[in-house]
């Protein structure tokens, strides 16, 4: 990926990883984008106070940091440093080195790098002396860079079965499939392994709200022989709303199969 600008900020706080910025970033809206296990925080690099830099979202994609400036080939980086009315924040040499690399590492012109409050009307980045990270690039070495973290997917597992008896007297055999942490965004696909007909079935959030008919949704599953409703595909939020990270149960009368993407 080819950059042409960067924009520097700060994150406005103490030292924190990445992951925490990426849910601060989830929690005001942003959209999620790329592929790397971190799609909401807005900036491409995190640099610790120590000089640690974390992997953001992909490089590939648009930042989301600078009104104007959210576009691909705007690098965005963030240090980790607080508020001046909080805590007296200055940036440390390990972060000015590891800045510096960055810029180095993906060619930045240096009459191309910006902080945030030069764009837009904002104290971000702070302390942090632009001239100064711009003057360390002529013997800047290469940052080390933290490896990305993989993110193992979430996985159903049948926990348990249980027989019920339905309006009619008749008695019913339901497999219960439970997760763990499961977030908003993640898609469900649910296929129903008994051929033919469709079958009703049930998910619950879970810890269920104390009466809150919103913890429980009824859907259709269908047999592979059901040209009309084979399965059932739906998003987290799509069933509870944006319920945030949930865990999840699904009950239903026949064997199924799940897969979480």
């Amino acid at each position: 990926m080819t950059f042409d600008m960067a924009v520097l900020h700060y994150t406005y706080s103490v030292d924190v990883p990445a992951e925490e910025v990426d849910d601060w970033h989830e929690a005001r809206g942003f959209t999620p984008r790329g592929t790397n296990p971190l799609k909401f925080i807005g900036y491409h690099y995190l640099v610790r106070a120590l000089g640690m830099v974390e992997p953001g979202r992909s490089l590939d994609v648009q930042p989301t940091h600078c009104p104007g400036f959210n576009r691909r080939g705007v690098l965005a980086i963030c240090f980790c440093g607080s508020t001046p009315n909080i805590t007296p924040w200055f940036p440390t040499e390990f972060q000015y080195r590891s800045g510096a690399g960055l810029l180095v590492e993906h060619n930045i012109p240096k009459d191309r790098i910006f902080g945030h409050g030069q764009l837009y009307a904002t104290h971000c980045p702070g302390r942090l002396d632009i001239p100064k990270i711009i003057s360390m690039m002529d013997t800047a070495t290469s940052p080390y860079v933290l490896p990305l973290k993989e993110v193992e997917m979430p996985r159903f597992e049948i926990v348990r079965t249980f027989e019920a008896e339905d309006k009619d007297g008749d008695i019913m055999r339901w497999e219960v499939h439970s997760c763990a942490k499961l977030h908003h965004s993640n898609r469900i696909d649910i296929h129903c392994e008994a051929p033919g007909e469709s079958y009703q079935g049930f998910v619950f959030r879970i810890p269920i709200g104390p009466a809150d008919k919103n913890d429980v949704e009824e859907l259709w599953i269908g047999g592979w022989d059901n040209e009309k409703n084979r399965g059932a595909s739906f998003y987290v939020h799509e069933i509870f709303g944006k319920c945030g990270d949930t865990r999840m149960s699904i009950h239903a009368p026949v064997p199924i199969a799940i897969e979480v993407s």
